[in-house]
Order: structure tokens, then C-alpha cells, then sequence
């Protein structure tokens, strides 16, 4: 936050105190004034204006890969059949599919334990009475 600066007045010795209740130049907002909303919770019709066009720019960077989508490693050009998505969540080029080759961030170990849990659950038999 931002300290106003003591001004030197040509009448003044320029140590004039800078106190709320004196008009030093600076102006502060109406009390009544609402800033883009309403007394009941609804915002007003430009507000909700601003964030419909944010929405949509959001929107449209995040599918931004269209038609025109480039492996994320080397920025080639990828066709509709050279187009590998890796569980990472990019896509790459035939030569950067592999993960050990574009350094994937995927953690394939845990996944492996998770699915191995899931489809291999632990059976445990009753205990045999001894004879």
C-alpha cells in the first residue's frame, strides 16, 4: 500500500499535518456508492457483461489445440493419425510417444499398484481346525 506524499504549499511552511478530516487533494469514494453491485447480492448488468467475455477467453485458451495440434516436445506439426496423447495429459509426435523420451511426469508405478489392488483383492481363508 501506497503512503501519499506531504505536498509543500506556496502559503505553507510544507509541514502541514496530513489528517483525515482537512482537504489535502485527495478524495475518498461516496459512502452510498456500490461499486457494480446491489444491496441484495445480484450484480449488475455490466458487471455480469466483463465476466461473460473472461469466461469465454477462458474458454477458448484452454481449447486452444483445435486444429492445429504440435507435440509438446518438439512443436511439430501432428496429423489426425500421428497425434499420441500420453497420460500426462500432452500430446507428441510418433518420435516423443514414448515416455522415457519426453520425460513424462505420469507416475506409472502407483498407477500400476492401484490397478493391481483393484483387480487383485487379498483373500484370506478361515483357519483350519486342528485335528
Amino acid at each position: 500500500m501506497k503512503t501519499p506524499l506531504k505536498r509543500k504549499h506556496s502559503s505553507g511552511s510544507g509541514d502541514e499535518d496530513l489528517s483525515p478530516g482537512k482537504n489535502n487533494g485527495m478524495t475518498s469514494p461516496p459512502a452510498n456508492k456500490t461499486c457494480g453491485f446491489v444491496d441484495d447480492g445480484t450484480v449488475t448488468a455490466s458487471e455480469s457483461r466483463i465476466s461473460n467475455r473472461q469466461a469465454k477467453k477462458l474458454k477458448r485458451s484452454k481449447t486452444d489445440n483445435g486444429p492445429h495440434q504440435k507435440c509438446a516436445h518438439c512443436k511439430k506439426k501432428t496429423g489426425l493419425a500421428s497425434t499420441y496423447d500420453c497420460r500426462c495429459g500432452e500430446k507428441f509426435c510418433s518420435e516423443h510417444r514414448y515416455a522415457e523420451i519426453h520425460n513424462c511426469c505420469f507416475d506409472y508405478k502407483s498407477q500400476g499398484r492401484v490397478e493391481l489392488l483393484k483387480n487383485n483383492p487379498t483373500v484370506r481363508a478361515e483357519k483350519v481346525a486342528k485335528i
